[in-house]
């Protein structure tokens, strides 16, 4: 288990028996029983959490830290590891699905965009924009010698924009289709 882990167990074992916080400096709760020893206190400074095992086996051992330095949150087990996700982990921002407009779109030029809401949504994350089912049937999105739409997209905070570009000689009026769309960082 890591400190991590460890830590929010601890928490919600407290919350649920005394109904409190247990990240309350005034807190010296008891024994969570987590792994062999198990934690039985906080200890805090200015910006630090300390998870102590007092344990008779391991007396005052430090089993790890939790602190916030620079804008920066570390979480350190106490054999030096982070207990915070690992590279190649990644969250789900925002996932979902949106229809693409099938009004007509003129030679050289762009639909309005459309917006989707996606709270969290930074303008340096990437979008996964993928179609719910094969285009390869629908009027605008068919491979042809004479060309077919281009989707764009690109995030601005809290928002993932979406153009059709008409790339061809002569207008388009694209049929109906949805995209799927995921943000993870």
């Amino acid at each position: 288990m890591t400190l991590l882990e460890a830590l929010l167990l601890h928490h919600a074992r407290w919350c649920c028996a005394f109904g409190g916080n247990s990240f309350n400096q005034n807190n010296t709760a008891g024994k969570a029983n987590l792994g062999p020893h198990g934690i039985s206190g906080l200890q805090f400074t200015t910006n630090q959490m300390d998870v102590i095992d007092t344990a008779v086996s391991k007396p005052s051992a430090l089993f790890g830290r939790v602190s916030y330095h620079a804008n920066s949150l570390q979480c350190t087990n106490s054999d030096g590891s982070t207990c915070l996700p690992r590279t190649g982990t990644t969250i789900t921002v925002c996932s979902g699905s949106q229809s693409l407009g099938t009004n007509a779109i003129a030679s050289g030029a762009a639909a309005s965009t459309v917006t989707i809401t996606c709270t969290g949504l930074l303008a340096t994350d990437n979008i996964m924009l993928d179609f719910n089912g094969s285009p390869l049937a629908v009027t605008g999105y068919v491979p042809s010698s004479s060309g077919m739409l281009t989707i764009l997209k690109w995030p601005t905070a809290n928002t993932i924009n979406v153009s059709v570009v008409n790339n061809t000689a002569s207008s388009i009026t694209p049929g109906a289709i949805t995209l799927n769309y995921r943000v993870v960082r």
